[in-house]
């Protein structure tokens, strides 16, 4: 387990189970500050043979320039054939819904598993 962790968000990478984890706020400023998690992204979808899991149901809020990140990633993984992707997200956190569907419109095959929290 790979654990990324500041004021804002942390970041854990299972790798072993091709899971990985988002939480808090993500609200950096440029893709030089994204570049942690952009490379996090790229080793798992490298590392996992199969099914990639980004579980998203714990952040809070991801800032525009994030969901250009996670778009990139996800269409990066509909190049690859290879490998399924899941997204986990909440319900209860009112950006998520819509983003992931707007994921999903970018791979069709996008798997979306909710998850409720509290």
């Amino acid at each position: 387990m790979k654990t990324i962790k500041n004021e804002y968000y942390t970041l854990n990478l299972d790798e072993k189970n091709g899971i990985l984890l988002l939480s808090g706020r993500l609200r950096l400023a440029s893709l030089d500050d994204y570049q942690p998690i952009i490379d996090n992204l790229k080793r798992l979808s490298i590392l996992v043979n199969e099914t990639i899991t980004l579980n998203i149901s714990q952040l809070a809020f991801l800032n525009s320039l994030g969901i250009v990140v996670l778009s990139r990633f996800v269409i990066d993984c509909r190049k690859r054939k290879d490998k399924d992707l899941v997204i986990t997200y909440t319900d209860d956190i009112p950006w998520q819904k819509k983003s992931v569907n707007n994921l999903q419109r970018l791979l069709p095959s996008l798997k979306l598993q909710e998850t409720h929290h509290g």
